[in-house]
């Protein structure tokens, strides 16, 4: 009996102690920011782990319902990069606390969409800069919710923003290098990074038109990037159609896929692609 108590009294004593508030938020990048915050002291779910699964209009799957069902807290960016958010919210989780950080966040910097001039790029976590905005959105709402824990979620803050601060003295590509994009999401990095990139209005660079190549091929002939910034999924065959051989290349997308989830995800991701821009085409 002796045994079973001192068992019983360690599960308390080690469990965790966020059972209380369930946060959730749509992509890698918006759960890392978010998670840093609330490190230690809460976990946040991803509701789209999958890059297959794409980011407009996504049909939930009946384990992403259950935990969109369960949260408490939904951070997202927008409508117009998350359009199936809004009827997912009020469908399934209507007393959820719902945070669009494009709306709900103030001193964003945005950048003009490559396709419709009329709106801007809803990839505004491409920006570091916009990402430590986020962050303070992130921390008000979550102490609001939680005031026990502000304390904690402000500590973190400062030791993120302190962390994002420090990009800006990491090594910088050469101002006159020029770069190549399909994915106007880019244009993010261009204020904070101060670098030169040069993004083409392509629909959807997975699946380009006859007249997306010609214009491809006719900018890469006609201007020399040093590099070209292409998503992962572009096909050998697809890299040979625009005379891509040997030219240098990064395979970059805006969610990075790749990296661990968790905390640590966006500032990794931010590194990894200030090195690349730094080393490719040298």
């Amino acid at each position: 009996m002796k045994h079973i108590l001192l068992l019983f009294l360690s599960f308390f004593v080690c469990r965790p102690a966020f059972a209380d508030l369930k946060i959730v938020a749509s992509f890698p990048p918006i759960q890392s920011l978010v998670w840093s915050i609330t490190e230690n002291v809460y976990p946040v779910n991803v509701l789209i782990a999958n890059p297959e699964q794409g980011h407009h209009d996504i049909q939930l799957k009946p384990s992403q319902m259950k935990t969109l069902k369960e949260a408490d807290i939904v951070f997202w960016v927008d409508e117009d990069l998350e359009s199936f958010m809004p009827q997912a919210l009020q469908s399934i989780a209507p007393d959820a606390l719902s945070v669009p950080l494009l709306k709900q966040t103030d001193n964003l910097k945005l950048v003009p969409s490559v396709l419709n001039k009329e709106k801007n790029d809803v990839h505004i976590w491409m920006n570091p800069s916009n990402a430590m905005q986020m962050l303070e959105t992130i921390t008000a709402v979550l102490s609001q919710k939680d005031v026990q824990n502000a304390e904690k979620f402000e500590e973190n803050k400062q030791k993120v923003l302190s962390y994002l601060n420090k990009l800006k003295d990491e090594k910088k590509p050469s101002k006159n290098k020029k770069f190549l994009a399909f994915h106007d999401g880019f244009n993010y990095f261009n204020d904070f990074f101060d670098v030169s990139i040069q993004t083409l209005p392509i629909q959807d660079e997975k699946n380009m038109t006859p007249a997306d190549f010609k214009q491809l091929k006719e900018y890469l002939l006609n201007e020399k990037p040093a590099c070209s910034i292409l998503d992962p999924s572009l096909s050998r065959k697809d890299r040979k159609k625009l005379l891509l051989k040997k030219e240098p290349v990064i395979y970059m997308d805006a969610f990075a896929w790749k990296y661990e989830f968790g905390p640590a995800h966006y500032y990794q991701m931010m590194k990894r692609i200030l090195r690349d821009l730094r080393e490719c085409g040298k």
